[in-house]
């Protein structure tokens, strides 16, 4: 009977382990704009009916806090929670915490427990100030679009 007893605690604590997680496939060096963050788990999982209402906080700096709901969604054994912002800022560090029952096994009655991690974002790009070329840009956080147009006045001096 002790037997029986131990082989089933084993079992109970060892449901619903985490894998890997992270905001992409390198867990250190991110992205800047890296939005939503995954975690695996060892078996399938959905999202718990009752979800703790601050489901994903993020610490910038280990300071700023922000938390949300996450949108939590699935995909077999993965979980995917939408952050509450961005992580826009250069060269920032950013602690980022899952909390206890966001994913649920599908197979069992166990969630998640809280999943934390720290990560840096890139530094920002250096800019040649003595470049020539016409693209140059100090604006190194954003995408910016320029067109080129010709104008034809006279068909017949082309």
């Amino acid at each position: 009977m002790r037997r029986l007893a131990i082989a089933l605690l084993a079992t109970v604590t060892q449901a619903l382990q985490v894998l890997d997680y992270g905001p992409g496939r390198n867990h250190d060096l991110v992205e800047v704009g890296t939005d939503s963050v995954f975690v695996d788990f060892d078996e399938a999982v959905s999202a718990c009916e009752d979800q703790p209402s601050a489901a994903i906080c993020v610490y910038q700096n280990g300071k700023d806090r922000s938390c949300s709901d996450g949108a939590p969604g699935t995909d077999a054994k993965r979980g995917v929670v939408k952050l509450p912002n961005e992580l826009k800022q250069f060269d920032s560090r950013y602690d980022i915490a899952i909390a206890e029952g966001v994913f649920c096994a599908v197979n069992g009655s166990t969630s998640s427990e809280t999943v934390r991690w720290t990560v840096q974002t890139v530094s920002e790009p250096e800019v040649d100030d003595e470049a020539t070329t016409s693209n140059t840009t100090t604006t190194v956080d954003q995408v910016e679009v320029y067109g080129l147009g010709i104008f034809v006045s006279d068909v017949a001096s082309i």
